[in-house]
């Protein structure tokens, strides 16, 4: 939630290019490894390391996490833009 604090003071359009290309460019960085690295566990990959004497678990990596919530931001414009209910289903259900 604090990213996307910070991030609705970003032009709109920078928000949404940012959080797709995180969600459809996600596979992209798969190939690199970090295996010891904690910060890319946490930022892209997930998983489990050891922090001193506590193993921490990474269900679900920063980045995707962010990008997910911050296209969901994106989404409530459209939700300003079509303020007719029935326009609206009629958009999400040929979206679906």
């Amino acid at each position: 939630m604090l990213v996307l604090f910070a991030l609705i003071y970003l032009p709109f359009k920078v928000i949404l290019v940012f959080s797709l290309f995180a969600i459809f460019g996600n596979n992209t960085f798969d190939n690199i490894h970090f295996d010891k690295n904690p910060i890319w566990k946490v930022l892209h990959a997930g998983g489990k390391f050891k922090l001193e004497n506590t193993t921490i678990l990474v269900g679900y990596p920063f980045i995707h996490w962010n990008s997910v919530m911050a296209l969901g931001y994106c989404f409530g414009s459209f939700y300003r833009k079509f303020s007719e209910y029935f326009d609206r289903v009629k958009i999400l259900n040929s979206l679906g």
